[in-house]
């Protein structure tokens, strides 16, 4: 006769209690709590009264002049600054042209009549694509990602999610006096910058008061931990700040066309 194997008691109850005892384990192990943003109400409501009203608008230009500094340390550190200003236009929904007035950087313009896209850079030369303006692919070649930030409040469709998606702290600062006039002065924290693609980044920014909350300025200032930034038109070992400022705003004007015409290759020597 078999003899049948029988699972010993000790054996069952020991291997019982580890069960009971192990899921009191996982009960009793606090969950992994997400970090809470810190996001000031007053900051969150007058940004979105801007994206608000910039989305309202259906066509719009400015002028945007950005500064960098920062350092170069190739023959020794030195701070280094570096401006230029665009004349910006668009025009729902994907009219666009941006065009260097003032300052060097190889990108000379960006010009979409809707329909193509030609971009002129001095050392790349000129291109046409038959694509309108997408701000995803062609604000890539704007001076820096941060140089992007003037079109966002024009053209993207979910720009306040967009802004507000790395954002872990927020402060309205008060209201403050500027050369624009009355803004509100708010800042933002970021562990991970949308706008310099680093991380540890704070950027403040001035909304005009009154019936048109427009961007005034934005400063962007990284970690206290230095930046390489060694990419093209910007060259520094280290990164200290952005600064943008946004003038001469005229909000929904009859645009003439050839604003947007797409203009030949310009000539070569």
């Amino acid at each position: 006769m078999a003899t049948q194997r029988r699972f010993p008691l000790r054996a069952a109850v020991a291997a019982l209690l580890a069960v009971v005892l192990l899921d009191r384990a996982e009960a009793q192990v606090p969950p992994v709590q997400a970090k809470q943003s810190k996001i000031d109400p007053k900051a969150a409501q007058v940004l979105r009264q801007m994206v608000d009203f910039c989305k309202s608008l259906k066509s719009a230009s400015v002028e945007i002049t950005t500064e960098y500094q920062g350092e170069w340390g190739q023959h020794g550190p030195s701070l280094m600054s570096k401006v230029m200003t665009f004349s910006v236009s668009v025009e729902r929904p994907n009219r666009y042209a941006s065009r260097l007035t003032k300052g060097k950087t190889p990108l000379q313009w960006i010009i979409s009549d809707g329909v193509k896209t030609a971009t002129y850079m001095q050392y790349f030369g000129y291109t046409v694509e038959d694509r309108p303006f997408e701000h995803s692919r062609h604000s890539r070649r704007l001076p820096n990602g941060a140089a992007a930030l003037g079109e966002w409040f024009l053209m993207d469709k979910d720009l306040y999610d967009s802004i507000m998606k790395p954002v872990k702290g927020s402060q309205y600062v008060g209201s403050e006096k500027t050369e624009a006039g009355e803004c509100h002065h708010l800042k933002f924290s970021e562990e991970k910058g949308s706008f310099l693609g680093e991380e540890d980044v704070t950027w403040d920014v001035w909304v005009l008061s009154g019936p048109q909350p427009l961007v005034h300025k934005v400063v962007i200032v990284p970690s206290e931990k230095r930046l390489k930034h060694t990419e093209p038109p910007v060259i520094f070992e280290t990164l200290e700040k952005v600064t943008k400022t946004f003038s001469n705003w005229n909000v929904n004007p009859n645009l003439p066309k050839e604003t947007f015409a797409i203009p030949p290759a310009p000539k070569t020597e």
